[in-house]
């Protein structure tokens, strides 16, 4: 039952908070593949330096996590508001749809036990099959929501 909690918390509280602060979709994506390319190519190195600084368990779970997780709380916090409120339910799906995503690529990087024993309930072991759906998804609706909701830029008044 943890490892559903911890799954859930991953997905739920970026999309939480992605929703009470009006975060681009697009903008909430895009971190989370920074994140994930981050893990893949600083990941070994980041728990290198990680375990120099003392007895951390597990510590390239915590290097991993926090490589993926910083790019996107950063973008939570410095692009609150991106999104105009009369356009915001548009970002809905995608936001979904990202978090999602956010948990797909997160959960190889869980303990292996944590993994496991997701896998083994019956909401993990639908999700597992369904991963790449997930992800697609994710891209597709993000770049539509890109493409076609366009936020308008705000220009002070013109003075002539």
């Amino acid at each position: 039952m943890s490892a559903l909690i911890t799954v859930g918390l991953i997905v739920g509280i970026p999309f939480l908070l992605s929703v009470l602060f009006r975060v681009s979709a697009a903008m909430l994506f895009l971190s989370i593949a920074i994140g994930s390319l981050l893990v893949k190519y600083f990941g070994y190195d980041f728990s290198l330096v990680i375990s120099s600084f003392g007895q951390i368990k597990q510590t390239e779970v915590v290097s991993n996590l926090s490589l993926q997780f910083l790019p996107v709380g950063l973008t939570i916090f410095f692009l609150r508001k991106s999104v105009p409120a009369s356009k915001f339910i548009f970002h809905l799906v995608p936001l979904a749809l990202s978090c999602g995503a956010l948990g797909v690529l997160s959960l190889p990087l869980l303990s292996d036990g944590t993994e496991a024993a997701f896998k083994l309930t019956s909401i993990g072991s639908k999700v597992e099959p369904m991963s790449d759906l997930i992800v697609g998804a994710a891209c597709i609706t993000v770049l539509a929501v890109a493409w076609l909701i366009r936020s308008t830029p705000h220009h002070g008044k013109k003075h002539h």
